[in-house]
């Protein structure tokens, strides 16, 4: 909005630079609708950022996911199905292939939005669970 030349008088109207007659309601409600810009920029800015944070653990749980599945596959044609049969190294491997799968299956499952287009507090928490498991 401009700046007003001259202050509101009694009747609550003011000109602006240009001498456009304006009223204060006009003012009043092109800061409120700045606002609402804002803040609905904010929100976007966090919705996209948790989505990338979604989309960038479920690349990096695909990365290691296809890897951990042909040693799987390996393991099972060495050394057959019976869990209680295999090797110390390969029980680690398969229970590696189990926690990627829950993972994924935990990411998949989690509601992102609401139905009103928020951000669900569970999204935040999931994400954070799954990224500590990536670090360590």
């Amino acid at each position: 909005m401009r700046r007003l030349a001259k202050l509101f008088d009694f009747t609550g109207y003011g000109y602006d630079d240009d001498g456009w007659c304006v009223s204060v309601s006009d003012i009043v409600l092109n800061h409120h609708c700045r606002a609402n810009t804002m803040l609905h920029r904010a929100r976007l800015i966090t919705e996209i950022h948790i989505i990338n944070m979604f989309h960038n653990l479920l690349a990096r749980l695909d990365a290691q996911f296809l890897p951990l599945i042909h040693a799987m596959e390996e393991i099972v044609a060495n050394e057959g199905t019976n869990y209680a049969t295999y090797k110390p190294e390969s029980k680690k491997t398969i229970a590696a292939v189990a926690s990627t799968a829950v993972s994924i299956k935990a990411i998949l499952d989690t509601p992102i939005l609401s139905a009103d287009g928020a951000l669900t507090d569970e999204s935040e928490v999931v994400g954070e669970k799954i990224t500590l498991r990536l670090t360590n």
